[in-house]
């Protein structure tokens, strides 16, 4: 399911964002990323958090509205509570100087704890075919970033 609204996400501030932990590693193509930032920040629905765990730039300062700098990212959209989340939106995004490279779809997300820190766990895969190239897009690992919502 490719996402044509993402107009959102990065950090006015520092490059270098709230430092995660965790282990959570991300896979464009043949490339392993390994993201460093990272925060849960209110999503347009009140009801849920949207997770942003990237390679640069993501903060509290965060917001829907702000555009993606270069960098890989992955996103989740969550209910903030503990527990197995099998629908929750995950989408793998790619900035580059030549475009943008995106893909999500529905995958389950676990929510371990939920308080001034957000921990979790997911393994997301899926692909983006852009004329004949297909680019394998995962996401896989434990995550803990801080809470940015009120």
């Amino acid at each position: 399911m490719r996402h044509a609204a993402l107009v959102l996400l990065a950090a006015c501030g520092s490059a270098d964002g709230l430092e995660i932990g965790g282990d959570l590693q991300f896979v464009v193509g043949t490339e392993t990323i390994t993201p460093t930032v990272g925060a849960a920040i209110p999503d347009r629905d009140p009801a849920k958090l949207l997770v942003v765990i990237g390679t640069r730039d993501i903060s509290c300062s965060t917001n829907l509205e702000s555009p993606l700098r270069k960098g890989t990212y992955v996103t989740m959209v969550i209910d903030p509570a503990a527990g197995a989340q099998p629908e929750a939106m995950v989408t793998v995004i790619r900035v580059e100087s030549s475009g943008t490279l995106f893909n999500g779809d529905l995958s389950e997300v676990t929510i371990d704890s939920v308080g001034d820190r957000l921990t979790g766990s997911l393994s997301f895969t899926t692909q983006d075919q852009t004329d004949e190239v297909i680019t394998e897009l995962s996401a896989i690992g434990s995550f803990d970033v801080a809470n940015c919502a009120p």
